[in-house]
């Protein structure tokens, strides 16, 4: 029996590849002038972003699905939209955020008031960070703290803090954070101006740069968090940008 040699060709399979979405809008305030800064976040995923100084925002590469949308600002009422993505889709919308009210205001930073250094009479946006530190559940660092440490990566900041260690980057670029008394499989709450951020510690120091840093506070276990940042995280780092 005569075999016949078969020629295999190679074979392409082709299929449907899955399109991102895009979300995008602006942050304003109740006069449509743009809110810079404010954090805005897809719950129930690691996406989060800031907005400009026009108020402009951007999460693109988003997977289709329903999301809840949250945008906070300091001194502002937090928004949520629910919204919905289709493959290929965008999503648009004007987030208009409204101040919260004098008395809430007053009432969350009377206290501070007397803590603080003088460099900060005018500026109230600070005064919960040095009461916090007046009682010193944790670990703080000021401008100058920052400044001192001379470094252009802020996570490296954390490099000497006792209870904490810091390693990379790896040749991608990422950092592995690890705080001692996280042993149990929880993770590190992260929040930028008081607002909680849902990422990695990689992730998260990459939404600004340490130019732009005025304070930070670290709490290394869960006896030491306050009552402001609780959560069921073991941890909890908080970063306070300028302005």
């Amino acid at each position: 029996m005569r075999l016949i040699p078969l020629l295999l060709l190679p074979v392409v399979v082709t299929g449907l590849q899955a399109q991102v979405a895009r979300v995008e809008g602006r942050v304003v305030d109740s006069a449509s002038v743009p809110i810079s800064g404010a954090v805005i976040q897809l719950a129930g995923s690691n996406r989060v972003t800031r907005s400009d100084t026009t108020g402009f925002f951007k999460l693109a590469d988003v997977h289709a699905g329903s999301y809840s949308l949250l945008v906070a600002k300091l001194g502002m009422r937090p928004e949520k939209r629910d919204l919905r993505l289709s493959d290929g889709g965008i999503w648009r919308s004007i987030i208009t955020m409204q101040p919260m009210s004098a008395v809430m205001l007053a009432t969350s930073v009377t206290r501070a008031q007397r803590f603080k250094p003088p460099e900060y009479d005018s500026i109230t946006k600070f005064d919960e960070f040095f009461w916090r530190k007046h009682v010193g559940m944790g670990k703080y660092f000021t401008r100058k703290d920052i400044e001192a440490r001379n470094t252009f990566r802020m996570i490296e900041v954390l490099q000497d803090v006792p209870g904490i260690s810091v390693a990379g980057p790896n040749v991608i670029g990422r950092y592995n954070l690890r705080i001692q008394r996280c042993t149990d499989g929880r993770r590190i709450a992260f929040y930028l101006d008081g607002v909680r951020v849902y990422n990695d510690a990689t992730d998260f120091f990459s939404l600004f740069n340490v130019r732009d840093v005025e304070a930070m506070e670290v709490y290394r276990g869960v006896s030491e968090i306050p009552a402001e940042f609780a959560s069921q995280a073991c941890a909890a780092i908080v970063v306070w940008l300028k302005g």
